[in-house]
């Protein structure tokens, strides 16, 4: 431990700190076990990934920065009143003053592979019945793996559910949601010409009551 390094809340519940580690790819967490500490984690996103790495969140495309990251998780630790222990004194800084852009966690992201290729996934963090309920009421979608799914000519629909939700589309799914807008707007509609379902009789009393002539056999 780096005391140079470390940040104390005014009422502290551990003389430990928390360890909190960035890089571009990914924001760790280290400390002892404790419940409230992992509930805070687990809330952020953050997955166990054995001892000697502890907790991970992964950055991605749609994360934010690792600073903003790492900077969020230790604000909410101490806020909690958990030590940390960072070495960017930047990090600390925005830790500090709250200065950060919180993560956000609704998304629409494009399905790149698989059977569901092509198709709209919505993803968002933490378990909420409601939010996958109304999702489900989407036409066209389907719980797969994780998410919901939507297929991607619904995307009228999908971008009203995502307006009302705070839900984001990531820069592949933007594209794929102007293309198949464009492709919609533009394709060809044609009317079809009306035809008559052809009348055929289906009994003698149909036979008798037309102005057709009658078979022979069949007249009384």
């Amino acid at each position: 431990m780096n005391l140079d390094h470390v940040l104390f809340p005014e009422s502290p519940v551990s003389k430990i700190p928390v360890l909190i580690e960035a890089d571009p790819q990914r924001v760790a967490a280290s400390f002892e076990y404790n419940q409230d500490f992992i509930e805070i984690v687990k809330s952020l996103g953050y997955e166990w990934k054995g001892r000697s790495t502890g907790w991970v969140k992964k950055i991605t495309s749609i994360a934010g920065s690792p600073e903003d990251r790492a900077a969020e998780l230790a604000n909410r630790l101490l806020a909690s009143g958990f030590p940390v222990e960072i070495e960017s004194p930047e990090i600390r800084r925005k830790a500090v003053e709250g200065d950060f852009t919180p993560e956000h966690t609704r998304w629409i992201l494009k399905i790149v592979e698989g059977k569901y290729e092509g198709w709209f996934s919505l993803r968002w963090l933490g378990r909420n019945e409601e939010l996958y309920r109304m999702a489900r009421r989407l036409p066209g979608s389907r719980w797969s793996g994780n998410s919901v799914i939507v297929r991607p000519e619904c995307y009228v629909e999908l971008e009203d559910f995502a307006q009302i939700f705070e839900f984001r589309f990531a820069p592949e799914a933007q594209k794929m949601l102007e293309e198949i807008r464009e492709k919609m707007e533009t394709i060809q509609r044609v009317k079809v010409a009306k035809v008559e379902k052809p009348k055929h009789r289906n009994s003698v009393s149909d036979v008798l009551d037309s102005d057709a002539e009658v078979l022979d056999d069949l007249k009384d």
